[in-house]
């Protein structure tokens, strides 16, 4: 005979086997087996429990997807950009020299004074005597001359443009298109040698107003793939002269360089004193 777990009162040996309440004490008796219901607040707990875990694996797959897609568009964006920088042209650093001591002139046309006329004093006019005809020698026929393009001297046929301000008078030339480096770094040098005068004229003028003016300026432009001027930037490395600058921004501005296949970045320094050491 076995005993209730709770009062020790005797009790069959069915109600601990299966369950159920005392008849002495009235609790219940679990049984041995009984079948076994977790009960809705644990069935609860697991639906909140598997929805939670559900929700955690669509975050992941879309935290995968979003991470993919940032990958495949870094990587186009590497490969669209595979093309080499483009690289400045650097030129050295230009003196000016004052007039007088090299080949430059200045952009001002002097005016020259006319000589004075002399009065001629009237007098009866004096018979001349008749010359004898001569015979004019026959003219030999004109020697070829070469063909030219109109407006420009010794024309280099990389680099149309050696007058300032001066386009291309030939279309055959216009068509023309530089691509390799050495080529556009020299027909970048021939024009901006062409136009060290125009900037040495804009130091010049600035002197009249600021007699002492000195320093080193930084000028910057991009030439454009049809040989125009861009993007000037011309900055005091230490000295400031506003006069001077817009000048010099107005002058590069306006000269002409052979086109080329892409767009080419510039700079050069000029250093200014007006002792020209």
């Amino acid at each position: 005979m076995t005993q209730c777990p709770f009062c020790k009162v005797a009790i069959t040996e069915d109600l601990i086997r299966f369950g159920g309440n005392c008849p002495a004490c009235l609790i219940e008796i679990p049984g041995e087996e009984a079948p076994t219901d977790p009960g809705e607040e644990a069935i609860a707990r697991e639906v909140v429990v598997a929805q939670a875990l559900q929700q955690q694996g669509r975050r992941k797959t879309w935290i995968a997807a979003l991470a993919a897609a940032i990958v495949c568009a870094v990587g186009g964006w590497w490969l669209s950009s595979g093309e080499e920088p483009v690289t400045v042209l650097e030129f050295d650093e230009v003196d000016f020299v004052p007039a007088g001591m090299d080949q430059h002139v200045d952009l001002e046309v002097p005016v020259t004074e006319e000589a004075p006329v002399e009065e001629v004093v009237a007098s009866a006019p004096v018979p001349r005597p008749t010359p004898a005809p001569v015979q004019q020698p026959v003219a030999a026929a004109p020697a070829p001359v070469a063909a030219t393009t109109p407006g420009v001297s010794n024309l280099n046929p990389l680099d149309a443009f050696n007058v300032q301000s001066v386009g291309p008078q030939d279309s055959n030339l216009q068509g023309i298109v530089l691509s390799e480096p050495a080529d556009i770094r020299a027909m970048v040098q021939r024009v901006m040698t062409s136009g060290q005068r125009q900037v040495d004229h804009c130091y010049t003028t600035s002197l009249n107003n600021v007699p002492d003016l000195s320093g080193v300026w930084k000028v910057s432009f991009t030439i454009t793939t049809s040989g125009a001027v861009s993007s000037v930037s011309v900055q005091g490395q230490g000295a400031s002269n506003t006069s001077l600058e817009e000048c010099i921004e107005r002058r590069i501005l306006a000269w002409k360089f052979q086109a080329i296949a892409s767009a080419q970045p510039v700079t050069r320094s000029y250093r200014f004193n007006p002792s020209g050491f």
